[in-house]
């Protein structure tokens, strides 16, 4: 019973000061990304795919966006989703950003980022 209590108050600290469980690599987040086939298929495939594997999408899109890619200025649509680890306190934070085209809303980029610590 000792024992049981240990482990429990183990886990419940661990957890409010940074459980690493939860979180991934970067080479990780990259893959899950990868995975998600989101470049060439519309904005909307993008965020059910981005849903589908756990990620939060915003709800408004940010629209004709100025970005440069590989030193070509264009516009874009930007839709922008993110996965948190489950800690409580300052959590991992994933970030997919799903670029379109704002003719077509085809995807032509993603974007993709780890924040280690996301307090505030």
């Amino acid at each position: 019973m000792r024992v049981a209590g240990l482990l429990v108050a183990t886990l419940m600290l661990s957890t409010l000061s940074g459980c690493y469980i939860t979180r991934v690599s970067e080479t990780r987040h990259d893959r899950d990304v990868t995975r998600m086939n989101a470049e060439g298929r519309t904005l909307d495939d993008a965020r059910r795919a981005a849903e589908r594997i756990g990620f939060v999408c915003e709800s408004s899109i940010h629209r004709s966006y100025p970005v440069r890619i590989d030193g070509v200025d264009r516009q874009a649509d930007i839709l922008e989703c993110n996965k948190k680890s489950f800690e409580w306190f300052c959590p991992q934070r994933r970030y997919a950003s799903f670029m379109a085209d704002p003719a077509t809303q085809i995807v032509f980029n993603v974007g993709r980022r780890v924040v280690e610590r996301s307090c505030f």
